[in-house]
């Protein structure tokens, strides 16, 4: 009776297992794509796909401007489509719109970013022209998040500065998976505690288990596609102006300049302050009190009372 109640939370136990087990082969095979950049250019063609068709459903029966705010509010894409083709597409032609607005603005910040370092890099090539194997890191921010995206200066050249935007979406992708998996795990158990409450309804927590991980999984997915696009389309390459960077040191020394006036006005009024009441100040001389009844300080040999004391 022992061992069978042991062998059957033990196949209980495998039977949760093979749920995050098939979840884990899907993330697992995105990451390492990911990661060595295996068929990167197919992957991110299907992500925005299955980005496309999904905001085509939420999105579904929503106005022309409602429509492209929702699509500027989570990927920053300017829809290119016009107020009256959007009233006659389909859902389908809707979806092959929104990817060929994804895919072109891809290339339109690839080129952007490989002009922008272009002079740079030109420089570089030539001092490190025997060591073309080596890496350089290039700043990528979307305002929030900053990435040093590693490029070999080889493939660099040979891309002509292309290479730059393709290794940052693996990055893109890769940080992506890993922050949205680590929460799916977090979730999945809260879940597996959760669904034991099950019993007491007469059902079967392994199935409503499968049933609300396959929910959440599916959500996970929809929230890699949509994030992994925002954060494409929002960075750019970090660049220092120099007007701004002299505008800005500028102001930054005129405040401590302020400051060290401030400080030094007080510390003279302060000074100040102190050497008058140094030369001012005097005791106190305090009158003795005199009594009612004692002689008149006046020398008459009266009472106080009845000399200079009628007077107060």
């Amino acid at each position: 009776k022992v061992e069978e109640n042991h062998f059957g939370v033990r196949k209980r136990l495998l039977e949760y297992d093979d749920v995050m087990n098939s979840q884990r082969e899907v993330i697992y095979t995105r990451r390492r794509h990911a990661l060595y950049g295996e068929s990167l250019d197919i992957d991110m063609n299907n992500l925005r796909y299955d980005y496309a068709q999904k905001f085509v459903e939420q999105n579904e029966g929503n106005t022309y401007e409602d429509f492209k705010f929702e699509l500027m509010r989570e990927v920053a894409l300017d829809f290119s489509v016009t107020e009256e083709q959007y009233d006659k597409m389909k859902p389908r032609e809707l979806v092959e719109a929104i990817v060929s607005d994804l895919s072109a603005y891809y290339q339109r910040k690839a080129k952007m970013i490989a002009d922008t370092v272009r002079p740079t890099m030109e420089r570089i090539y030539k001092e490190r022209e025997d060591h073309m194997d080596m890496r350089i890191a290039f700043p990528i921010t979307d305002g929030r998040l900053r990435f040093s995206v590693p490029v070999e200066l080889s493939k660099c050249k040979e891309s002509e500065g292309l290479e730059i935007y393709r290794t940052f979406a693996k990055v893109a992708l890769f940080t992506t998976i890993d922050d949205a998996w680590r929460e799916h795990l977090r979730e999945m158990d809260d879940l597996r505690q959760s669904v034991q409450n099950a019993t007491y309804e007469q059902k079967d927590p392994l199935l409503i288990y499968k049933l609300e991980s396959f929910q959440l999984f599916s959500k996970m997915l929809e929230d890699i596609n949509r994030d992994v696009l925002a954060l494409i389309n929002k960075s750019g390459i970090a660049v220092r102006e120099a007007g701004a960077n002299s505008v800005q040191e500028a102001r930054e020394q005129k405040s401590k300049i302020d400051v060290n006036k401030l400080q030094a006005s007080r510390m003279a009024a302060a000074a100040a302050a102190g050497q008058g009441e140094k030369s001012t100040t005097a005791p106190i001389k305090v009158d003795k009190s005199v009594g009612r009844n004692d002689p008149c300080p006046c020398g008459s040999g009266k009472k106080y009372k009845h000399c200079h004391g009628k007077l107060q």
